[in-house]
């Protein structure tokens, strides 16, 4: 039997082309049923030491219905400035959008609708490129078939070009921090809905913001990292080299430093929460 291979194909986030490494947005559903009607399954097969029972079934699965849909899942792509910017404006403000995805190896395209981003991971690591990981909640999807072309090549964003101004400004072995934004679908019924199952509206949250910075320990004093009493501001800046400049900044409280001692590279993680309008909107 011969295998189609094929890859993960391209996306398009609210309509800004992004290569995606890993796509897991997709429809859940789940069947409810309804067992407590019926009972308990408390019959044995006959021909068995039943001791006395008539071999009888209870018959289960009989009531049930079909579950609510969503759209839910993650994606994955190396971050460029562009990308960067589009995908922390649509966390920080919450908005909708329409997601785009063709899954090359067979030509196969779904939209996703009404999309909100539920949750938004970056991460940085020296001698690497930075990431970006969102998560996604979606209110429709459609399929159908099509492809995407790319037209024009765009330059990863790399370790060297990512400015973090923070306690220590020097000796970053790696950055990272999170925007959570707790998605809840809103579902309405009768004459309401449309009877396709799919959420009405999906409303946002307490917004959070996480994170951590990763230093290499020599030539930094204990008491530098240690010392936060109060807010702090990390601003983030995009080297000059980049078409597209990304400058924002992070109003967070530092907590207690992690002192790692083992084989290797000496490293501390720094950890920080975001406080007040963290993300300045």
């Amino acid at each position: 039997m011969a295998l189609k291979s094929g890859y993960m194909g391209l996306g398009v986030i609210d309509g800004l082309k992004i290569r995606v490494s890993e796509f897991s947005v997709n429809v859940k559903q789940e069947v409810e049923f309804y067992d407590h009607i019926i009972g308990l399954r408390d019959s044995l097969p006959s021909g068995l030491d039943t001791k006395g029972d008539d071999g009888k079934l209870n018959v289960q699965k009989t009531f049930w219905r079909p579950g609510v849909k969503i759209c839910t899942g993650n994606v994955s792509f190396p971050a460029t400035a562009k990308n960067l910017q589009k995908a922390f404006d649509l966390v920080k403000t919450g908005d909708d959008f329409e997601l785009k995805f063709t899954y090359a190896c067979n030509d196969v395209k779904r939209v996703f609708k009404f999309c909100k981003v539920s949750s938004f991971n970056f991460s940085v690591t020296a001698g690497d490129h930075a990431t970006i990981q969102l998560g996604i909640m979606a209110r429709e999807m459609t399929e159908g078939t099509g492809s995407y072309r790319w037209t024009s090549p765009e330059k990863l964003l790399t370790w060297d070009e990512v400015g973090i101004t923070s306690i220590s400004t020097h000796k970053i072995q790696m950055f990272s921090f999170v925007v959570n934004n707790p998605c809840l679908p809103i579902y309405t019924a009768g004459t309401n809905s449309s009877n396709d199952l799919f959420p009405k509206k999906i409303r946002i949250g307490m917004q959070t913001v996480t994170g951590s910075i990763v230093y290499y320990i020599k030539g930094i004093s204990y008491n530098d990292l240690d010392a936060s009493t109060g807010v702090n501001t990390i601003d983030i800046k995009i080297s000059d080299k980049c078409s597209v400049s990304f400058n924002e900044s992070l109003c967070v409280i530092y907590k207690p430093i992690e002192r790692a001692a083992n084989i290797g590279a000496l490293l501390h993680t720094l950890p920080f929460v975001g406080v007040g309008k963290a993300l300045g909107a």
